[in-house]
């Protein structure tokens, strides 16, 4: 019985990793764009400012 259980296993996970593979890549590449824009916009908010302190605006 236990070779039939590990069979089954395998033969039902080869299905499932790709869908599992595929809905992790996509919220880590989501979770990583939503951090790059908040990066984007606190390094333009220092940039602005640093470029206002040597223009002495």
């Amino acid at each position: 019985m236990p070779g039939l259980f590990l069979y089954h296993t395998v033969i039902m996970t080869k299905p499932i990793k790709p869908t599992i593979w595929r809905d992790h890549t996509n919220l880590i590449i989501n979770g990583e764009n939503s951090l790059v824009v908040e990066l984007r916009v606190l390094v333009e908010k220092r940039y602005l400012k640093g470029k206002h302190d040597l223009t002495g605006e």
